[in-house]
Protein backbone atom coordinates (compact mmCIF):
# COMPACT_ATOMS: atom_id res chain seq x y z
CA UNK A 1 0.00 0.00 0.00
CA UNK A 2 2.79 2.40 0.94
CA UNK A 3 4.46 1.85 -2.46
CA UNK A 4 1.23 2.66 -4.28
CA UNK A 5 0.74 5.85 -2.27
CA UNK A 6 4.34 6.89 -2.86
CA UNK A 7 4.01 6.22 -6.60
CA UNK A 8 0.83 8.32 -6.74
CA UNK A 9 2.58 11.06 -4.75
CA UNK A 10 5.53 11.05 -7.18
CA UNK A 11 3.23 11.26 -10.22
CA UNK A 12 1.47 14.26 -8.63
CA UNK A 13 4.82 15.83 -7.79
CA UNK A 14 6.10 15.27 -11.33
CA UNK A 15 2.94 16.76 -12.81
CA UNK A 16 3.25 19.80 -10.53
CA UNK A 17 6.92 20.34 -11.36
CA UNK A 18 6.33 19.81 -15.08
CA UNK A 19 3.35 22.15 -15.10
CA UNK A 20 5.26 24.83 -13.17
CA UNK A 21 8.35 24.46 -15.37
CA UNK A 22 6.17 24.94 -18.46
CA UNK A 23 4.44 27.94 -16.92
CA UNK A 24 7.56 29.86 -15.85
CA UNK A 25 8.58 31.10 -19.33
CA UNK A 26 5.02 32.20 -20.05
CA UNK A 27 4.81 34.06 -16.73
CA UNK A 28 8.18 35.68 -17.41
CA UNK A 29 6.95 36.94 -20.79
CA UNK A 30 3.71 38.12 -19.19
CA UNK A 31 5.65 40.01 -16.49
CA UNK A 32 7.99 41.54 -19.07
CA UNK A 33 5.05 42.76 -21.15
CA UNK A 34 3.32 44.28 -18.13
CA UNK A 35 6.50 45.98 -16.85
CA UNK A 36 7.34 47.41 -20.27
CA UNK A 37 3.92 49.08 -20.64
CA UNK A 38 3.27 52.73 -19.93
CA UNK A 39 5.48 55.40 -18.51
CA UNK A 40 8.64 54.23 -16.81
CA UNK A 41 9.15 50.90 -18.51
CA UNK A 42 11.34 48.45 -16.61
CA UNK A 43 12.96 45.16 -17.54
CA UNK A 44 12.23 42.19 -15.30
CA UNK A 45 15.85 42.30 -14.08
CA UNK A 46 15.59 46.00 -13.19
CA UNK A 47 12.28 45.41 -11.42
CA UNK A 48 13.80 42.53 -9.44
CA UNK A 49 16.77 44.67 -8.38
CA UNK A 50 14.50 47.54 -7.31
CA UNK A 51 12.46 45.08 -5.23
CA UNK A 52 15.55 43.67 -3.51
CA UNK A 53 16.92 47.14 -2.73
CA UNK A 54 13.52 48.13 -1.29
CA UNK A 55 13.71 44.99 0.90
CA UNK A 56 17.07 46.11 2.26
CA UNK A 57 19.63 44.33 0.07
CA UNK A 58 21.92 47.33 -0.32
CA UNK A 59 25.26 45.99 -1.59
CA UNK A 60 25.85 45.12 -5.21
CA UNK A 61 27.73 41.94 -4.30
CA UNK A 62 24.77 40.73 -2.23
CA UNK A 63 22.37 41.54 -5.07
CA UNK A 64 24.55 39.54 -7.48
CA UNK A 65 24.60 36.52 -5.14
CA UNK A 66 20.84 36.63 -4.59
CA UNK A 67 20.22 36.98 -8.31
CA UNK A 68 22.66 34.30 -9.40
CA UNK A 69 24.53 36.65 -11.74
CA UNK A 70 28.12 37.83 -11.81
CA UNK A 71 29.07 41.02 -9.97
CA UNK A 72 29.90 42.58 -13.36
CA UNK A 73 26.40 41.82 -14.70
CA UNK A 74 24.80 43.24 -11.56
CA UNK A 75 27.02 46.31 -11.77
CA UNK A 76 25.72 46.94 -15.29
CA UNK A 77 22.09 46.66 -14.17
CA UNK A 78 22.72 48.99 -11.23
CA UNK A 79 24.63 51.44 -13.46
CA UNK A 80 21.56 51.77 -15.71
CA UNK A 81 19.31 52.27 -12.69
CA UNK A 82 21.63 54.99 -11.36
CA UNK A 83 21.72 56.76 -14.75
CA UNK A 84 17.90 56.59 -14.84
CA UNK A 85 17.89 58.19 -11.35
CA UNK A 86 16.04 55.23 -9.84
CA UNK A 87 18.88 54.14 -7.54
CA UNK A 88 21.44 56.10 -5.58
CA UNK A 89 24.97 54.89 -4.73
CA UNK A 90 26.39 56.28 -1.51
CA UNK A 91 29.49 55.53 0.54
CA UNK A 92 29.04 52.79 3.13
CA UNK A 93 29.04 54.37 6.60
CA UNK A 94 31.54 51.84 8.01
CA UNK A 95 33.44 50.47 5.01
CA UNK A 96 34.90 53.22 2.86
CA UNK A 97 35.63 50.73 0.04
CA UNK A 98 31.96 49.76 -0.26
CA UNK A 99 28.92 51.53 -1.64
CA UNK A 100 25.36 51.32 -0.37
CA UNK A 101 22.42 51.30 -2.76
CA UNK A 102 19.10 52.96 -2.05
CA UNK A 103 16.01 53.83 -4.05
CA UNK A 104 15.37 57.41 -5.06
CA UNK A 105 11.86 58.82 -4.80
CA UNK A 106 11.50 58.18 -8.52
CA UNK A 107 12.72 54.59 -8.04
CA UNK A 108 10.17 53.97 -5.29
CA UNK A 109 7.39 55.42 -7.45
CA UNK A 110 8.39 53.33 -10.47
CA UNK A 111 8.64 50.19 -8.34
CA UNK A 112 5.13 50.82 -6.98
CA UNK A 113 3.84 51.42 -10.50
CA UNK A 114 5.40 48.18 -11.73
CA UNK A 115 3.94 46.25 -8.81
CA UNK A 116 0.49 47.67 -9.60
CA UNK A 117 0.80 46.78 -13.29
CA UNK A 118 1.77 43.21 -12.42
CA UNK A 119 -0.91 42.87 -9.75
CA UNK A 120 -3.61 44.22 -12.07
CA UNK A 121 -2.52 41.91 -14.86
CA UNK A 122 -2.46 38.82 -12.66
CA UNK A 123 -5.81 39.77 -11.13
CA UNK A 124 -7.32 39.87 -14.62
CA UNK A 125 -5.94 36.38 -15.30
CA UNK A 126 -7.42 35.00 -12.09
CA UNK A 127 -10.83 36.66 -12.19
CA UNK A 128 -12.48 33.76 -14.01
CA UNK A 129 -11.25 31.21 -11.45
CA UNK A 130 -13.26 30.02 -8.47
CA UNK A 131 -12.40 31.15 -4.95
CA UNK A 132 -11.05 27.66 -4.22
CA UNK A 133 -8.78 27.76 -7.27
CA UNK A 134 -7.44 31.21 -6.33
CA UNK A 135 -6.86 30.03 -2.74
CA UNK A 136 -4.99 26.95 -4.00
CA UNK A 137 -2.80 29.13 -6.24
CA UNK A 138 -2.07 31.50 -3.34
CA UNK A 139 -1.15 28.57 -1.09
CA UNK A 140 1.13 27.11 -3.75
CA UNK A 141 2.78 30.50 -4.32
CA UNK A 142 3.48 30.87 -0.60
CA UNK A 143 5.04 27.39 -0.47
CA UNK A 144 7.23 28.07 -3.51
CA UNK A 145 8.29 31.42 -2.06
CA UNK A 146 9.38 29.73 1.19
CA UNK A 147 11.33 27.12 -0.79
CA UNK A 148 13.02 29.80 -2.92
CA UNK A 149 13.87 31.91 0.12
CA UNK A 150 15.45 28.87 1.80
CA UNK A 151 17.52 28.21 -1.32
CA UNK A 152 18.65 31.85 -1.52
CA UNK A 153 19.62 31.74 2.16
CA UNK A 154 21.96 28.81 1.50
CA UNK A 155 23.49 30.54 -1.55
CA UNK A 156 24.13 33.84 0.24
CA UNK A 157 25.34 32.31 3.52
Amino acid sequence: MHTICYAAYMRTQERASTALAALIPRLARFAANRLEQGEGALSVAQFYVLQRIAEGVVRGSDLAKRSGVSPATMSGIVDRLVVAELVRREPHPEDRRALVLSLTDRGRALLASGERRLDDGVASLLESLSREQRDAIAQGCRAITVALDARVATVTA
